[in-house]
């Protein structure tokens, strides 16, 4: 929730929170079923013949009083990386 001022009165609005959109690396299929509104999921999977580095899914969330949201995979974002023979 959030104060907008509109002629003269404080009225309080809700914000909806999102998670910015998760473009699949390299090897990457990324499948979010509900969106990326707060609260949803995503999974990640690889490819055949690659190894995953990072969570396999992720979750909207947001920090304390954000108005916007995060994935929970910290400060990188998952890939995929092919195995050397």
């Amino acid at each position: 929730m959030r104060d907008v001022l509109v002629s003269g009165f404080f009225i309080q609005t809700f914000v909806a929170i999102t998670c910015p959109n998760i473009y699949p690396k390299p090897f990457q299929t990324v499948v979010c079923p509900n969106g990326t509104g707060y609260g949803s999921m995503c999974n990640i999977t690889c490819e055949e013949g690659t190894i995953m580095h990072g969570p396999d899914v992720v979750i909207c969330e947001r920090k304390d009083e954000d108005m916007f949201g995060h994935w929970t995979w910290g400060n990188n974002q998952t890939y995929c990386k092919g195995i050397l023979c």
